[in-house]
């Protein structure tokens, strides 16, 4: 790159880093102090930020410097590990049983994990033209205990009830989990859950 385009190019990556980087900062201002949802962005700010330093020579030595001024990167940092927890958990490869259960415009699927996670999904087809809530999930940690099968979230708990079904077995809901009741396109109770396989007899362990 010429000797005359380079600077202006580091400059240019540093004012647009540092834009994303102040817009990222004042996210956690607001999360921090304000109880805001707004969502930041994560890795583009310390990489143009990153980038304008390393192609500076007087300050190519600190580029590093620019992963700690971007709190949207920062944040990712923070929750990577758990990401990656949860993402092994409930893997494809992890895969123990796969329910599912049809009404009108939902179809709702409960997968259960042999690291005892669970993965409750529903999906809506909405007509065209409306809106409307089209999907929501939930994941949490599952027990078997007999024919009861227990889910349990962060917040909330509930459990379905097995019985023999000619594809194997079906779950309905006795005890439903509270926040998915409170609305009627994402209400569980009604629903019966069928699989082709059965889960384990045991209790799973997280």
């Amino acid at each position: 790159m010429p000797t005359t385009i380079l600077p202006i190019a580091a400059v240019s990556f540093l004012l647009l880093g540092g834009l994303v980087c102040a817009t990222n900062a004042w996210w956690a201002f607001q999360v921090a102090f304000r109880g805001s949802r707004a969502s930041a962005v994560p890795l583009i700010g310390a990489a143009f930020l990153g980038l304008g330093l390393l192609l500076l020579p007087a300050t190519r030595p600190w580029c590093w410097v620019a992963v700690l001024l971007d709190a949207g990167t920062l944040q990712l940092l923070r929750v990577l590990p758990a990401i990656i927890r949860e993402n092994r958990r409930t893997s494809p490869a992890q895969l123990l049983a796969d329910y599912t259960a049809a009404d009108g415009d939902r179809i709702v699927s409960l997968r259960l994990y042999r690291t005892g996670a669970f993965v409750l999904c529903l999906e809506r087809t909405l007509p065209p033209g409306t809106t409307g809530l089209n999907r929501r999930s939930d994941t949490g940690a599952w027990r078997r205990d007999g024919a009861d099968l227990h889910l349990r979230t962060e917040a909330e708990s509930g459990f379905l009830r097995a019985t023999p079904s000619p594809t194997g077995e079906t779950l309905r809901f006795r005890a439903t989990l509270p926040s998915w009741e409170s609305a009627p396109e994402t209400a569980l109770g009604a629903l019966a859950f069928i699989s082709a396989a059965e889960p384990a007899a045991t209790s799973a362990k997280t």
